[in-house]
């Protein structure tokens, strides 16, 4: 599979300007797509590219995946396997018990604050991955550790129906 970076032309950055990124994946889909060509190899190729680049786009706007494929690059590890850090998993457990607590007892206020929480963490951990990336992308432990924390705080806001 081809670099999502390089197949979309994009500097390969965590910090990717959004707007620059769908305008990469316009440009790309539109001379990639299929009615573009009459010949039906041609047409099947096409279809083939076009869908590389639907995935290339899906992986870039998705910033855990855009910082599997950096980490990729730089020959570290692309899944983020294995604990947070001791003190996040505790802090982690703590509030998936006021979790269970605040919908057994029907408390919507007290879900929704716990959501808010389970956002801030996950923002505070991509800014995170944006100040490593951006001072010391080869510090792939200190990267793969963020992305170990981020699939916590998302897995728990998943697990939050509000």
């Amino acid at each position: 599979m081809q670099d999502p970076f390089d197949l979309l032309q994009l500097a390969a950055t965590f910090d990717l300007d959004p707007a620059a990124l769908e305008a990469a994946y316009l440009r790309a889909a539109a001379a990639t797509h299929p009615d573009r060509f009459d010949d039906p190899l041609e047409q099947a190729d096409a279809a083939d590219r076009a869908a590389a680049i639907t995935h290339a786009h899906g992986t870039l706007k998705d910033p855990v995946k855009r910082a599997r494929v950096l980490l990729a690059r730089l020959g570290g590890i692309t899944q983020a396997a294995g604990s947070p850090p001791p003190a996040l998993l505790m802090e982690v457990m703590e509030v998936r018990e006021q979790l269970e607590a605040a919908l057994h007892e029907q408390d919507q206020d007290e879900v929704v604050r716990l959501h808010e929480w389970a956002q801030a963490r996950r923002q505070g951990h991509l800014n995170t991955l944006s100040t490593l990336f951006a001072a010391d992308p080869t510090d792939t432990d200190a990267v793969t550790g963020q992305l170990n924390a981020l699939r916590y705080m998302q897995r728990m806001l998943d697990q939050i129906d509000v």
